[in-house]
């Protein structure tokens, strides 16, 4: 398996790429099982957050994050091991045309899906901190190039 990205547009028709930085070969299988149904729920939370939907406590998304043209996801859908109590989740990372390109995001989202299952759509956001994060190392430049080159195909009427 390997790591790849999606050039698809938010629901606004605003352009978006998903990049998945996913490092487990069972995690990214499991994304590209369901990749239309990931790209679905990342496409709307993208369309909520730049229409500045807060997230499930009430915080707004941060205005040096809009619009969010890229989304760097990290972690398949999930179960939190920093906080087991929390819903299932997608962990990804929004970030400006011109942040990208600088290899950073600010932020880290949990996305939640409904009745925690992916294909049944989008159910809310957490905003989890409001840290830069940085892709600047050998390690992150190389994953990143990796999904560059591999775009991920979506099953057809996507």
């Amino acid at each position: 398996m390997v790591r790849g990205h999606v050039s698809t547009s938010d629901h606004d028709g605003r352009p978006l790429e998903i990049v998945f930085l996913v490092q487990n070969p069972l995690h990214q299988r499991a994304v590209l099982c369901e990749l239309n149904a990931y790209v679905d729920v990342l496409r709307t939370f993208a369309t909520k957050w730049n229409n500045n939907e807060k997230d499930i406590n009430g915080v707004s998304p941060d205005p040096h994050c809009q619009p969010c043209s890229v989304l760097v996801v990290m972690m398949h859908h999930h179960t939190s091991t920093n906080t087991p109590g929390e819903r299932i989740h997608i962990t990804a990372n929004p970030a400006t045309t011109a942040q990208w390109n600088a290899r950073e995001t600010k932020g880290n989202m949990h996305v939640y899906s409904v009745g925690d299952h992916v294909p049944n759509g989008y159910d809310g956001y957490l905003n989890r901190n409001k840290r830069f994060r940085y892709f600047n190392t050998g390690t992150m430049e190389a994953a990143i190039a990796e999904a560059e080159r591999n775009e991920y195909k979506q099953a057809a009427g996507r």
